[in-house]
């Protein structure tokens, strides 16, 4: 909301910065009765009239202010998308931390199911007699093990669906999700994506927000040094007045006349002083105690001392206000640099931990088929059985969590290059939308 008022807040110094450039006016009426201090007589003055001030030239300071409020107009409108976008990097953030504790819970789910069985077999052959009570008592205490990673990962699900909840919006986030666990949808995959860091860099300086609001925010920085030095400028108005006016005694009647006037002043500073001079026509009405008409022309010379010392200060200050904005754009690049090297190498870091961790699978699953073999030859104990199981499960647990962590380290690299990238049903791909 604060993005969307500092958008208005731009929009209207545009509009501000705008009517600057066309003449002012104003339309004034005046009415005095009174009494002369000599004969006593009552007396009516009425004047009205419309007055205008026009700008002539300003040495381009308001093309300047024009230009500068479109620039702040467009930072205003790039912070907000950037806005936007973390908060999409929090959702997305969210996610894949739900659906990986999600997968997770269901494997050790499915690990429960598959070792009760187990279990209940172990238990009636201890009644029996045919097994060991260590060899029982092993079997039990990995029943405990394997209950107790499926609460922990309950639990760490219930953390994770909180947080992907208030990501979104605690009441509309419940429902999301809801429709998320309803549709039956592919669990998280190794994505590959073929592109160059060089690219990626290339991406990032092209579609960052955050970026473009800073380029958007030195320029108009620039703009505001341009306005300093264009007040060192000569400086001409255009002044007038058009209206009627009369002015008569109570014993006589008030006619109304034309009056007009019209006047142009030129203004240039001299070092901390000001310089003007003004040229003025004007014609008024006959008023009361007055024969005839009055006009009048003036012409003025005035020098102020030392009355633009603020000149000098604020070149300064817009001078400095350039310098920082355009190490803060360096800065902003050096970021988006670093940003970028660490989310590809995160994601690359990531793709090797995934395919370590899924050839580790197929070692245990291999294991797992000898252990049952051997099983079923009573040469292998219940326990071993279980512990098989269990290290299989182990390591698919590892395999759930680099996946995860690469699918952060995407979303990462995603929001790093400014949302150049977007996860389909096959692969993060680029989005040609820009």
């Amino acid at each position: 909301k604060v993005a969307q008022e500092e958008i208005e807040l731009s929009r209207l110094k545009i509009r501000e910065a705008r009517r600057a450039l066309y003449p002012a006016a104003s339309v004034n009426y005046l009415e005095t009765t009174g009494k002369t201090a000599g004969t006593v007589q009552d007396f009516t003055d009425k004047e009205y009239k419309l007055k205008f001030e026009y700008p002539v030239y300003y040495g381009w300071r308001l093309k300047y202010a024009v230009e500068q409020a479109m620039s702040n107009l467009k930072a205003s409108t790039y912070n907000y998308d950037k806005t936007l976008q973390d908060l999409r990097a929090e959702v997305e953030s969210a996610f894949y931390a739900y659906m990986a504790n999600k997968m997770d819970l269901k494997l050790h789910k499915a690990l429960l199911e598959e070792t009760k069985n187990l279990f209940s077999n172990g238990k009636k052959r201890f009644e029996l007699g045919l097994v060991t009570k260590t060899e029982f008592l092993q079997l039990e205490s990995q029943m405990q093990q394997i209950n107790y990673q499926v609460i922990s990962s309950e639990n760490e699900m219930a953390m994770a669906r909180l947080a992907l909840a208030q990501a979104v919006n605690v009441r509309e986030g419940e429902k999301a999700i809801d429709i998320i666990d309803k549709e039956q949808g592919k669990d998280l995959e190794p994505i590959t994506i073929d592109i160059s860091l060089e690219d990626f860099m290339d991406l990032a300086f092209k579609a960052r927000p955050d970026l473009r609001a800073i380029e958007y925010m030195l320029e108009s920085n620039d703009y505001e040094r341009k306005i300093a030095e264009s007040k060192n400028q000569l400086k001409v108005d255009l002044t007038g007045t058009y209206g009627k006016s009369g002015g008569a005694y109570q014993s006589e009647t008030l006619t109304m006349g034309k009056d007009w006037y019209l006047g142009f002043k030129v203004t240039k500073p001299l070092g901390g002083n000001t310089l003007s001079t003004a040229y003025t026509k004007e014609k008024t009405s006959q008023k009361h105690g007055q024969s005839s008409r009055t006009e009048s022309i003036s012409r003025s010379v005035e020098l102020g001392l030392l009355d633009g010392l603020q000149h000098f200060s604020e070149e300064k200050s817009a001078e400095i206000g350039y310098r920082k904005a355009k190490d803060e754009l360096e800065q902003a690049r050096d970021a988006v640099v670093k940003e970028v090297n660490e989310s590809y190498m995160n994601y690359k870091k990531g793709l090797v931990q995934v395919m370590t961790n899924f050839n580790k699978i197929k070692y245990r699953e291999e294991e797992l088929k000898i252990t049952k073999a051997r099983a079923e030859l009573n040469e292998a104990s219940l326990s071993e059985l279980a512990q098989a199981h269990m290290s299989l499960t182990d390591e698919k647990a590892f395999y759930i969590e680099a996946l995860g962590s690469l699918y952060q380290a995407l979303a990462k690299l995603n929001k790093a290059t400014g949302f150049s990238l977007f996860l389909d049903d096959e692969n993060f791909k680029l989005a040609d939308n820009r």
